[in-house]
């Protein structure tokens, strides 16, 4: 009687690797079998993520979420030997390793010229590291999630910057995720009560101002003893009325402005009229 004896196949399922969220799914590409064998049957102890070709060396792997929360996943080759041959298994060991994230829970905010933002709240997770930039202006401190920005002369000129918090993959991954935030910049007024003149006593229009990035403005009268036309306070071209008793005497009038919301300044600028009597 002759006895046939057949060696088992000697299988490997492949070193163990790390996998990057950001590729998606992975491929088995150094499983190998040797010896005679009839069937390969692949399985996984994942959390609901989805295995192809489980009767090739090569099968292909999608992590479910779940997958990446439990932080690695067991891939077990098993190979049907020829005849009476046991079932042969080998296993390799993915760690998976997730997305960073990048979180700034505000996506605009507004500061004032001369102000500066504190960014509060930021967020990084599954990060090698993070780091702030800018498109504009300076960051202190922008290895820290919580940095503080300076708006420079352009930046207000204009009227906004974004700032980005990116943060870089773990190792082995190269992945960088960013997020976020606009800082819109609002300019202080910008006050010119024009040139001082000598004006006749009566009427007296007066030309030459100018104000601008304000909500509101209005002409006082600061010293002297005429009235501004109520109907041209708000104007950029008041009408003042001498009293008798500005004749030979200065009159100053200031212009005064009030700022754009988030501003809460008030800027204001003099003018002054030396009147000479009617003749």
């Amino acid at each position: 009687k002759t006895i046939t004896i057949i060696e088992p196949p000697v299988v490997d399922a492949g070193a163990n690797f790390s996998f990057c969220e950001e590729s998606n799914q992975f491929t088995i590409g150094d499983a190998s079998i040797n010896g005679a064998y009839t069937g390969i049957s692949w399985t996984t102890n994942g959390s609901g993520g989805t295995l192809t070709d489980s009767d090739k060396l090569t099968p292909t792997y999608i992590p479910s979420a779940q997958d990446y929360i439990n932080g690695s996943v067991l891939l077990t080759m098993e190979v049907s030997g020829n005849g009476t041959c046991p079932v042969e298994p080998d296993s390799v060991l993915v760690t998976l390793v997730p997305n960073p994230t990048a979180t700034i829970p505000a996506t605009n905010a507004s500061i004032c010229e001369g102000d500066t933002y504190t960014i509060s709240g930021a967020q990084v997770i599954n990060e090698d590291s993070y780091y702030w930039t800018a498109t504009a202006g300076r960051i202190e401190n922008p290895n820290v999630k919580n940095p503080t920005f300076t708006p420079t002369a352009d930046d207000i000129s204009n009227g906004s910057v974004t700032l980005r918090l990116s943060v870089d993959s773990l190792d082995p991954c190269s992945n960088v995720i960013s997020d976020d935030i606009t800082i819109n910049i609002t300019s202080l007024p910008l006050v010119d009560a024009g040139i001082d003149a000598t004006i006749c006593a009566g009427t007296y229009t007066h030309n030459g101002s100018s104000v601008s990035n304000a909500n509101a403005y209005e002409w006082t009268v600061l010293s002297g003893n005429g009235t501004i036309d109520p109907a041209t306070k708000n104007s950029i071209s008041p009408v003042y009325i001498t009293d008798p008793l500005d004749n030979n005497n200065t009159v100053t009038l200031r212009l005064t402005a009030t700022s754009i919301n988030p501003c809460i300044h008030t800027i204001y600028d003099d003018v002054e009229f030396t009147v000479t009597p009617a003749p």
